[in-house]
This record gives C-alpha cells, structure tokens and sequence, in this order.
C-alpha cells in the first residue's frame, strides 16, 4: 500500500491511504492512523470509511500513552 501513497490516481491514494489507516490502528498506532485517514480524506472527501475510521479514532485517541494500571494491592500478610 506504501507505494501506492505515490500513484498518480487519487483514488489509489485514497484507498491505499485508508488501508494503511487501518493496519496503524490494528498496530495500535493511533497518530499514524488518524494522518492516514486525514490523508485519505484530503485525496477523497467522499471517502465514508475514511471518515468512520478517522472519527472513531478521534474520539477514542488523547493525544498520550495511557497511565500504567496501578499495581495489584497488597494484603498484609497475617500470622498467628
């Protein structure tokens, strides 16, 4: 799909834009993947998976790493 980015037809670079989008977030690369399906929409305003993808993506991505899970908690260790 990369080399397709280059074609001379819009529509390939739409296309090959969306696919890319979309193997980005199943990598879990959400910044890739909202510039592709941005890029996707910039070659085809008419691109409605583009614009699905690009939506969810946005409103599920803030910008940074999510917080690490806080460590399990401990339980005091009772003897008797």
């Amino acid at each position: 799909y990369r080399t397709l980015l280059q074609s001379e037809r819009p529509d390939l670079r739409a296309t090959s834009a969306t696919q890319l989008g979309v193997l980005a977030c199943i990598e879990r690369d959400t910044a890739q993947a909202l510039t592709l399906f941005r890029q996707a929409l910039l070659e085809d305003t008419e691109n409605e998976p583009a614009r699905y993808n690009f939506e969810l993506v946005k409103k599920r991505y803030r910008g940074k790493p999510a917080p690490p899970s806080p460590p399990a908690a401990r339980r005091p260790r009772i003897t008797q």
